[in-house]
């Protein structure tokens, strides 16, 4: 099997997870009300961009309590935590990851 056939096969099985524990639906909450759409994407809660991937590696950004089955692109903006507005929450998001990767390990 490729690298690129690999990593397919683990984008599918995450997207799986997260459908079989979202139930289907967005997993976005607002006002103490959870969305009733279809989940049709995912949404990272540590932003996956180049520096994070860099910084947090990419086994923390694809994990599943990092991911949120999301409705689409508006509820992926409230999903994602902002490294510059929101560093504290960031690092705790992070650290929680990183006790949850080690204790899997």
């Amino acid at each position: 099997m490729s690298r690129s056939e690999r990593r397919s096969f683990e984008i599918e099985e995450t997207w799986l997870d997260v459908m079989s524990r979202s139930g289907g639906r967005c997993e976005v909450v607002v006002d103490g009300i959870r969305c009733s759409e279809p989940m049709r994407e995912l949404a990272h809660i540590a932003p996956q961009d180049e520096m994070h991937k860099q910084i947090f590696g990419e086994e923390l950004l694809h994990h599943l309590d990092n991911l949120v089955g999301t409705c689409g692109t508006y509820h992926n903006g409230l999903v994602e935590l902002d490294v510059k507005t929101q560093p504290m929450k960031v690092a705790e998001h992070i650290a929680r990851l990183r006790a949850k990767i080690e204790e899997e390990a």
